[in-house]
């Protein structure tokens, strides 16, 4: 039986060395550690990070279209974000009125073996108050004005939007719901930000003869749908 000898010992940058049987082993590059090809250079533990995450590309889909599976595609991860809700119109009176803010939209994220997948699938993504959704695999919701958050079906991990802040007529202004991607607008007609925010609330001044006009809410933020493929 042969006998594998195996020093380890600190080089010169203070980094750790191996032998095996006196010989120094190459360490793989970047580039060889994502092909895998190579099955006679070590990997450290960076290299394997990079590996790993080299070997997955992600495409964001702010706008409805086709995903298209690559050919080695293992499995994709899909996360999906459904449009906030612009706030409430806070109606015109003699008196000061407050509206309330919109709700966010749902988030839910999705792991899909690459086995599974069509060659193409339709992508959805939801404007203001709208669902998007990533063909029949998972979707998510969008906010309500004035009212709920979104929610997601067929998620593996489901976030639902938070509501919209609720207004004290003629005292505050409800403020946007927060979503797993977006900030809620704060402050008079401010629009949700990121992806799924929504929009906050609105104020109408009015007085006696002269009543206030109706003031709109501001806007919701579009959802989003983000594939990432792993091979």
């Amino acid at each position: 039986m042969s006998t594998v000898k195996a020093n380890f010992f600190l080089d010169s940058a203070g980094g750790n060395t191996a032998q095996i049987n006196g010989i120094t082993p190459a360490l793989a590059s970047q580039a060889e550690a994502e092909a895998g090809t190579d099955n006679a250079k070590l990997m450290t533990p960076l290299r394997v990070k990079e590996a790993a995450v080299s070997s997955g590309a992600a495409e964001v889909f702010t706008a409805s279209g086709t995903w298209t599976k690559p050919a080695n595609a293992k499995f994709v991860k899909v996360t999906v974000v459904g449009g906030g809700a612009p706030g409430a119109t806070a109606p015109g009176s003699t008196s000061t009125t407050t509206s309330s803010g919109g709700g966010a939209g749902g988030a839910g994220i999705k792991y899909i073996p690459g086995s599974s997948l069509p060659a193409t699938v339709t992508v959805t993504v939801g404007a203001a108050s709208g669902t998007s959704s990533f063909g029949a695999f998972v979707s998510a919701t969008g906010g309500t004005t004035g009212g709920a958050g979104g929610t997601a079906t067929g998620a593996d991990v489901s976030i639902s939007g938070t509501a919209g802040g609720t207004a004290v007529s003629g005292v505050n202004v409800g403020g946007g719901g927060s979503s797993a991607l977006g900030g809620g607008g704060q402050g008079i007609q401010n629009a949700g930000g990121g992806f799924g925010g929504g929009g906050a609330g609105s104020r109408s001044v009015g007085t006696t003869p002269s009543p206030g006009s109706p003031s709109p809410g501001g806007a919701g933020a579009p959802g989003v749908v983000i594939v990432e493929v792993f091979e």
